[in-house]
């Protein structure tokens, strides 16, 4: 919806958009914490079911912007029409180009491990009601890390999340920054961010783990949007953001369950971050390969936007107007 609302420093305000979720998890970490001391985990899972329906009710008061009437209406008009009825063909048409199929493909092997960290941090204990936190389980118990000390953590995850998507939305927007290149080098980043708790010797330097996590989660996330936005067709946006978003979806159920099961059969819970961090280089190595590729439909679409009729823009615009998401 963003992408509706702002044609330019559209990077930007994505990453204010999503940062309000971080904003929530400020708060939010700690206050879990209280709930599954005080009410258990079970009760603590009916308080946020409870919370998410806030979003419903906000989602009510949503109005779509209206299009100023000008003179132009008739092809305003011509195109909703067009739109219409091409919207069965867009549902059912997924994009097939060279780049998107890349992006698809890194996007799901780098979030694999994208909740790893924000999973393992805890591990249950057998016998409690709540999660100790367990980096390294001699390192935490020669930290004496309390349960308030890790869930401060996931604060620090969230304030540096929602700080990393306003500042790398904003460097996005520069005309001279390459959006994919400067995906690409946080994924690189963010795949090499576990090694500081790997080889942590106190709790500052978990701190100083999850703030440089947050920051680069805020591009990954911030972003992703962005990057598919163009690594396909503008008319077909929204299925392909679609498509991403549920391709994904299944690497990040595996992933935080595999991990779990590896630490659990090898007991070795220092190779849970590598596990974290080496997805998202792959995604990352796989990402880079659209450097390398030149796509034939959006280079057709570059010749032709710069021999593209005044009139003939103006209407392509108001197009991508009612179909990017």
């Amino acid at each position: 919806m963003v992408a509706y609302y702002f044609d330019k420093k559209r990077s930007f305000a994505t990453g204010i958009a999503t940062s309000g979720s971080n904003l929530g998890a400020l708060g939010l970490a700690p206050l879990q914490q209280v709930i599954v001391d005080a009410f258990g985990w079970r009760n603590c899972y009916r308080f946020l079911s409870g919370l998410a329906l806030v979003i419903t009710v906000c989602g009510l008061l949503f109005k779509p912007l209206d299009e100023k009437k000008t003179g132009k209406d008739r092809l305003v008009k011509s195109t909703e029409i067009t739109f219409e009825k091409s919207f069965k063909k867009k549902l059912l048409s997924f994009p097939r180009n060279n780049w998107f199929i890349i992006w698809a493909v890194a996007s799901t092997i780098a979030t694999f491990g994208y909740f790893i960290p924000h999973v393992h941090l805890y591990r249950r204990q057998p016998h409690r009601s709540s999660y100790e936190f367990i980096q390294l389980v001699r390192v935490a118990e020669e930290m004496g890390s309390s349960h308030r000390d890790g869930s401060l953590l996931l604060s620090y995850i969230g304030i540096g999340s929602g700080v990393g998507k306003i500042i790398f939305g904003k460097i996005s927007d520069i005309p001279r920054v390459d959006t994919i290149k400067l995906y690409n080098i946080c994924m690189v980043l963010s795949g090499l961010s576990p090694l500081l708790a790997i080889y942590s010797a106190g709790y500052d330097m978990l701190v100083l783990y999850v703030v440089v996590l947050g920051l680069l989660d805020g591009c990954f996330i911030g972003l992703m949007s962005i990057v598919t936005f163009q690594c396909t067709d503008r008319e077909k946006m929204s299925v392909a953001w679609g498509a991403v978003l549920m391709i994904m979806s299944f690497s990040m159920l595996v992933g935080a369950p595999a991990a779990g099961w590896f630490g659990e059969t090898t007991g070795k819970y220092r190779n849970l971050f590598f596990l974290a961090g080496a997805p998202t280089i792959c995604g990352a190595v796989v990402l880079s390969l659209i450097q390398c590729i030149k796509d034939p439909i959006i280079e057709s679409q570059q010749k032709r936007a710069l021999v593209i009729p005044t009139e003939e823009k103006e209407i392509i615009f108001v197009y991508d107007r009612l179909t990017v998401v």
